[in-house]
C-alpha cells in the first residue's frame, strides 16, 4: 500500500524556497556532497541580497571554487522565485557533461536536448527543470531555439566558461569555406576578387596562389560594396553546405556590412558587429550570468555581448581571496642563454613508464608539435582530444606527454593529470580577422590584452582548484619576451603578475648556481611535487604580496567605442559611426592606432561618397602602412640614403634592453621567428629586426608600400641588399621556379627605378640553390638557404653575447666595431659569408 503524503502537508510548507543557500540545504545530494565552500557560501549570500535582479552580471571565482555549483543555484532560485525558463550554457559538449554529473550529485533536477529529437525539451518551457546545454545549440543560424523575433523565451540564463563561449558566439557569425572541403566554391569567390587583390598587395595573392602557408589578403571594403550582391548570390547557392548553413541565415540581410579574408586554405566572411541581439534568447533573457575566472580580463563582453562598463566594473568577486593554487613558473632561457630547446623537449616529451603524474603541452600550431612528437610525444587532434584527456585522468596513463595545439581553453587538467605543463611559444589568433588585426595594430592595448588573456587561459589549465599545484615551463623567445616587458605586465591579472615575477626570480637564482639546466629543472619540479616546505612558504609568502589593482577603464572606453561604431554602421546609420569613431580617432596619440580608427571611418563613409572615402584611407595608410593600400595608388617612401653611423645605431638598440637576459630574450624570438618553414609574415618581420639590430636602414616594401621586395637593408655608400623571401617552401623542394626567379628579378627592376646609380645584391632565401631549367635570374643575386641562415643566426648571438660582460652605456664605438669584425658581420662578410650561388 502506498501513501499519499501530499495531503498531509500544510499549505505554506510547499512554497517553493529561494534562498540558494537554504536551497542546497534541501537537496536530495548524495553523500559526498559536503557543505558549502566559504567562498560559495559568500558569492551565493551576495547574490541573493545585492545582485539577483542584475540585468547583466559577471561573477569571478577562482579556478576550483566550485562555479558549477554556484551557478546552478542560482538558476534554481530563480527557476522558484520567476516560474520563467532557466538554461545553463556550456562552450562545448565535454563540459555539458561535466555539469550535468554535479547536478545529479547534488539533487539538482535538470534536462538535456536529446540528439535524436529536434524539439527542445518541455520540462525546460514549462519551467520545470534547467535546461543545460552546449552553446552550439543557442548560437547558430538553425537553432532550436530560434533567431530574431521566432525565439524561445529565457528567464535567467549562465554562460559558463564565457571567454571560450565568446569564441563559439563569433564562429556562429562566421562564414569559413575551406579548400579542402569545398574547392569549388573558394576558387569562384577568389577569382571574383582576384583583380582587386593584386591592386592592393599583388605580392601576397601571389604567395597565396603559390599556396604559402600563413599567407592572407583582406578583400578592400570599396571592392566588398560593389561585389557583395554577387557574393550573396553564389553562397545562396550553396546555402546547404554544411560550411555555410549555420550562418548563412544570419549574416544573409546584411552582407554588404561584413568582411572576407583569403588565406592559402581558406576564405572567412563575418561581420564588423556581432549582432548578438540576432540570438533573442539570449539577448532578450531578464537575467544573464557570465561566470569567469579571476584571472580572465572580462573587457571583451562589452564588444562581443553589448555589456555595459559597469557590469565589466562591478563583477560579484571575494576580494578577500588574492590567489589560489599554487603554481611553479619556470623559464629555461632566462636561467641559460646557451640552453637547447631541442635537448629539454625531449627530455619532456621522451615516454616512460614510471610517471607518477602528467605531462602537458600547449603548442600554436602544428608545426610547432612536430619536435614533441619526434621525440615520442603523443599530439591530440580536436577529434581525440577529449579521449585523450580521459586516458590521463580515468586511466591515470601518464607514459606519453600529450601535445595540444592552438587551445588555451575549456581544458581541465587537475592534480596528478598534469603536474607539468609546457607552454612553447605566443599563441596564434584562429582566426583570420583576428590575425589581420594584430598585425596592423602593432601598439594596441586591446590586442596585447587578447594575447596577455590566451597566455593566462593556458597558464590555468593544469591547477584547477585551490589546494592544487604544479609547474608551467615556457618555451619561445616570442614567448618569453612578451612576459618579460614591463610594457605588458599591465595586461595580466594581478596574480598572474605576482606568479611570473617568482618564476623571473627562481630564473636568477637558478644561473647563479651553474648547474646543468636540465638537472635545474628536473630538481625543481620534483621539490614542488614531493612538497617542499620551503617552497611552500616561500610561494606563500610572495604572493601573499600581492597588490589587487583596477582593470584598465580606457581600455573599455575605447572598446565601447568602437562597439557602438560598429553597431550604427551595421544598422546603417553611417553618420553616427562617423561622429563617434571621429571622438576615438581625436583623442588617439599612437599614430598607428589613429591610423587603424581613420580606416574604419573611410569604410563608413564609402557607402555615402566614395571619393571622400578614398581621400580618408589615404590618410589612414600614410599613418600606418599595414592598412589597405589606397585605391588609386600610393608613392614609395624611400630610405634616406644618408650615409648613417652604423656602430651608433647599434649602440642605440643595445640600450633599449635594462639587462642582458632581456636583451637575449628578444633576440630568441627573432631567432625563432627567422627559421623555414615558419609563416612569411613573422619571418619577414624578423629579418626586418635583424637589418636593425646589425645598425642598417631597413624596410619592408612590399608589406609597408605594396610594391618591391620583401626585405630592404641600407648599408651605407649607396649600398644596398634586398631580401626575397620564401621561407614557407619546403625543404625537400628540388628547384627554384621560373616564378620566384621571375618576381626576384622583376624587383631588382623595381629598385633601379627607385635607387639609380646604387649598388644592390639580392638575396633569395630559399631552402634549394638550384635553378630550373626554364628559369634565369637577372642581376647580382645570391641564395641563402638554411645552412647560410644558421651560420648568420650564430655569428648574431656571438656577437651580442660578447658584450654580456659590459653595461650598455658603457659601449664604445670602437668595441662595437672590433666585435662586428671579429664576429665577421662587416659589411664585405655580409656579402661573401652567409651566401651561396645559384646553379
Amino acid at each position: 500500500m502506498s501513501i499519499n503524503f501530499s495531503k498531509f502537508i500544510k499549505p505554506n510548507i510547499t512554497e517553493k524556497v529561494i534562498d540558494p543557500i537554504k536551497l542546497y540545504n534541501e537537496l536530495d545530494r548524495k553523500s559526498i556532497a559536503g557543505p558549502l565552500r566559504p567562498t560559495q557560501e559568500y558569492i551565493l549570500k551576495e547574490w541573493f541580497k545585492e545582485r539577483r535582479y542584475d540585468k547583466d552580471l559577471i561573477v569571478k571565482l577562482d579556478t576550483g571554487a566550485g562555479k558549477t555549483l554556484i551557478g546552478l543555484l542560482m538558476l534554481l532560485s530563480k527557476l522558484n522565485e520567476t516560474k520563467e525558463p532557466c538554461l545553463y550554457i556550456c562552450p562545448d559538449k565535454y563540459l555539458v557533461d561535466q555539469v550535468c554529473t554535479e547536478a545529479k550529485k547534488f539533487g539538482i533536477a535538470y534536462c538535456t536536448i536529446d540528439e535524436n529529437k529536434s524539439n527542445i525539451p518541455l520540462d525546460f518551457i514549462n519551467s520545470k527543470k534547467i535546461l543545460i546545454t552546449n552553446a552550439q545549440k543557442v548560437f547558430n543560424g538553425l537553432s532550436k531555439f530560434g533567431i530574431r523575433n521566432n525565439y524561445k523565451e529565457v528567464g535567467t540564463l549562465i554562460l559558463d566558461d564565457s571567454h571560450a563561449t565568446i569564441d563559439v558566439i563569433r564562429q556562429a557569425f562566421t562564414i569559413t569555406i575551406t579548400k579542402v572541403q569545398n574547392k569549388i566554391l573558394y576558387n569562384k569567390l577568389f577569382i571574383l576578387f582576384e583583380e582587386d587583390l593584386k591592386e592592393v598587395e599583388e605580392g601576397t595573392v601571389l604567395n597565396i596562389q603559390n599556396g604559402d602557408y600563413g599567407a592572407f589578403v583582406n578583400v578592400p571594403y570599396w571592392s566588398w560594396k560593389s561585389k557583395s550582391s554577387l557574393v550573396l548570390s553564389i553562397l545562396n547557392e550553396n546555402k546547404a553546405s554544411n560550411e555555410i548553413k549555420y550562418s548563412y541565415q544570419l549574416l544573409m540581410n546584411n552582407l554588404d556590412k561584413c568582411k572576407m579574408l583569403i588565406s592559402s586554405d581558406k576564405i572567412e566572411i563575418s561581420p564588423y558587429y556581432l549582432p548578438i541581439e540576432e540570438f533573442g534568447s539570449f539577448a532578450n533573457a531578464k537575467n544573464r550570468i557570465l561566470l569567469s575566472a579571476t584571472t580572465q580580463n572580462d573587457s571583451f563582453f562589452i564588444n562581443s555581448l553589448g555589456f555595459k562598463i559597469n557590469a565589466i566594473k562591478n563583477p560579484l568577486i571575494n576580494s578577500e581571496i588574492k590567489w589560489s593554487g599554487e603554481k611553479m613558473i619556470l623559464i629555461p632561457s632566462l636561467i641559460n642563454d646557451n640552453f637547447k630547446k631541442e635537448e629539454l623537449i625531449k627530455l619532456l616529451s621522451s615516454p616512460k613508464e614510471d610517471r607518477s603524474s602528467g605531462i602537458v603541452g600547449l603548442v600554436p600550431s602544428n608545426k610547432k608539435a612536430e619536435i614533441y612528437k619526434k621525440h615520442g610525444a603523443k599530439v591530440a587532434t580536436m577529434s581525440t582530444l577529449s579521449d585523450s584527456i580521459i586516458e590521463m585522468k580515468e586511466k591515470k596513463n601518464f607514459k606519453e606527454t600529450l601535445v595540444i595545439c592552438n587551445k588555451y581553453d575549456g581544458i581541465d587538467l587537475p592534480d596528478e593529470t598534469c603536474r607539468t605543463l609546457i607552454i612553447d611559444s605566443l599563441p596564434y589568433f584562429d582566426t583570420l580577422s583576428d590575425r589581420y588585426e594584430k598585425n596592423c595594430r602593432v601598439n594596441s592595448e586591446i590586442i596585447n590584452k587578447k594575447l596577455a588573456q590566451k597566455i593566462e587561459q593556458g597558464l590555468g589549465r593544469n591547477i584547477r582548484g585551490e589546494k592544487d599545484y604544479g609547474a608551467v615551463i615556457l618555451l619561445g623567445g616570442d614567448l618569453v619576451r612578451f612576459i618579460q616587458d614591463n610594457k605588458m605586465k599591465k595586461y595580466f591579472s594581478p596574480q598572474t603578475q605576482k606568479q611570473i615575477e617568482i618564476g623571473i626570480n627562481l630564473a636568477e637564482i637558478m644561473e647563479k648556481d651553474g648547474t646543468d639546466i636540465k638537472e635545474q629543472i628536473k630538481s625543481l619540479v620534483n621539490q614542488l611535487i614531493i612538497r617542499d616546505e620551503g617552497w611552500k612558504q616561500y610561494y606563500s609568502q610572495q604572493m601573499n604580496e600581492i597588490n589587487v589593482i583596477n582593470q584598465n577603464n580606457n581600455v573599455h572606453t575605447a572598446l565601447e567605442a568602437e562597439y557602438l561604431a560598429e553597431k550604427s554602421y551595421y544598422h546603417s546609420d553611417y553618420e553616427k559611426a562617423k561622429e563617434i569613431i571621429q571622438a576615438v580617432i581625436d583623442s588617439e596619440t599612437d599614430e598607428h592606432e589613429k591610423g587603424w580608427f581613420l580606416q574604419n571611418k573611410a569604410r563608413y563613409e564609402n557607402m555615402i561618397n566614395q571619393n571622400e572615402a578614398m581621400k580618408l584611407q589615404k590618410i589612414a595608410y600614410s599613418k600606418n602602412h599595414y592598412l589597405l593600400k589606397p585605391k588609386d595608388g600610393i608613392v614609395y617612401k624611400k630610405m634616406n640614403g644618408i650615409d648613417l653611423n652604423r656602430t651608433r645605431k647599434i649602440k642605440n638598440w643595445l640600450n633599449n634592453y635594462k639587462t642582458y637576459s632581456e636583451l637575449v630574450a628578444e633576440l630568441d624570438g627573432i631567432f625563432e621567428d627567422l627559421c623555414f618553414e615558419v609563416e612569411a609574415e613573422k619571418f619577414e618581420d624578423a629579418l626586418k629586426d635583424i637589418g636593425i639590430l646589425l645598425g642598417f636602414e631597413s624596410q619592408r616594401p612590399d608589406k609597408e608600400f605594396k610594391v618591391g621586395p620583401d626585405n630592404l637593408w641600407y648599408l651605407g655608400d649607396n649600398n644596398y641588399i634586398m631580401f626575397e623571401c620564401k621561407s614557407q617552401v619546403k625543404s625537400e623542394r628540388e628547384c627554384i621556379k621560373k616564378t620566384e626567379a621571375g618576381q626576384m628579378s622583376s624587383h631588382i627592376g623595381w629598385f633601379n627605378e627607385q635607387y639609380p646609380n646604387s649598388s644592390i645584391m639580392g638575396i633569395l632565401v630559399i631552402p634549394t640553390n638550384k635553378l630550373a631549367n626554364d628559369a634565369n635570374f637577372v642581376g647580382n643575386i645570391k641564395i641563402m638557404r638554411a645552412p647560410e641562415l644558421k651560420k648568420l643566426k650564430t655569428k648574431i648571438k656571438e656577437f651580442i653575447k660578447s658584450f654580456s660582460q659590459y653595461k650598455f652605456e658603457s659601449l664604445t664605438e670602437d668595441d662595437i666595431n672590433r666585435a662586428l669584425s671579429i664576429y665577421k658581420l662587416d659589411i664585405k662578410s655580409l656579402k661573401d659569408n652567409y651566401v651561396a650561388n645559384y646553379k
